[in-house]
């Protein structure tokens, strides 16, 4: 498959991202004629219809609003073609089962689901820095965006729409299931919409808690931030930087020299710009080309989705697994 054509289901938020990625005369297909005109427009195949939008690739990125993920998918993988699905897997636990069901039975398949972050330059050394030093505390804070125009957005909610990032960050560093999960969700007063959550995490592994802090209408921060035995490191997703604080005991005489101490135990890394879209895109060619399993898969989608599923079900008591 060393000419793997790779299409775009839709081309809103997301997908007009694959597709410029992808580059001038990706299979594109969209049901808005806005859509189609915008990319037609933009140098991409356009396709009237999803027959022929699926006949003419063989993989698809599907980029439609996630409550129509299972429908799309759906009729991707009657079609035989491998699939990239975006995030979140589905709106709904009970969906993203549905998804997990229909994968199971094509393993001659590559499904992979498109968490990007884990691509993020930034977060992969993050990951590397904190190796096998044991982890107290993750703290996840994603704030911004404003609130969504689209109401397709809006009905997904800001843990979908924002949070499953997180979710899914802490998942890629840790590896583990929570054993107990309790959340607290701010629903916008007018619009009753999901807009501002916060989410416990608890895992037996080192007594550790991930904290995930997530809001549409604020100011826009991108920052995990992981507190080891060792040091406490903070990775910034959009200053491409590692902030590193190294513990010191030493004694201080005055608040001065406590201040310069404390500046000198801490030290900015930049990291190098990679695009994680164009990273992601190799990492799905390469899964499909060599059968091999994708580095985010259905599974990992579905862990997200019932996360989500406990936080919610959470909202104001604890909830154990």
């Amino acid at each position: 498959m060393n000419d793997l054509k790779i299409g775009v289901y839709a081309v809103g938020r997301m997908g007009k991202n694959h597709a410029r990625v992808l580059g001038p005369g990706t299979n594109v297909y969209d049901e808005s004629v806005k859509a189609r005109k915008v990319a037609d427009g933009l140098g991409y195949t356009v396709h009237g219809t999803v027959n022929s939008f699926l006949d003419s690739i063989d993989a698809a990125i599907i980029a439609v609003p996630s409550k129509y993920h299972l429908e799309a998918f759906e009729t991707c993988i009657k079609a035989d073609k491998h699939i990239l699905l975006e995030k979140p897997m589905a709106p709904t636990l009970s969906e993203a089962l549905k998804i997990q069901d229909m994968a199971n039975k094509r393993e001659d398949l590559t499904v992979m689901i498109n968490h990007i972050e884990r691509f993020n330059p930034v977060i992969q050394e993050l990951k590397k820095r904190i190796g096998d030093l044991e982890i107290k505390k993750i703290d996840t804070f994603r704030y911004g965006l404003g609130i969504p125009e689209s109401k397709d957005i809006l009905d997904d909610g800001v843990i979908n729409d924002l949070g499953v990032h997180d979710i899914d960050i802490i998942r890629y560093i840790v590896g583990l299931w929570p054993y107990k999960i309790n959340a607290n969700i701010t629903y916008n007063r007018e619009r009753s919409f999901e807009e501002i959550a916060h989410i416990d995490t608890h895992y037996l592994e080192n007594d550790m808690i991930a904290s995930i802090n997530v809001g549409w209408d604020m100011p826009k921060v991108r920052r995990v931030d992981v507190t080891t035995k060792g040091e406490h490191i903070s990775a910034d997703m959009i200053t491409q930087t590692l902030t590193i604080t190294e513990p010191w005991n030493e004694k201080y005489k005055t608040f001065e020299e406590f201040i310069q101490r404390s500046r000198d135990a801490t030290k900015v890394i930049e990291i190098p710009i990679k695009q994680p879209l164009e990273t992601m895109m190799e990492e799905f060619r390469n899964a499909v080309k060599t059968g091999e399993e994708p580095p985010v898969t259905v599974s990992d989608g579905l862990y997200t989705a019932t996360i989500i599923d406990a936080a919610r079900r959470s909202h104001g008591r604890e909830l154990s697994f």
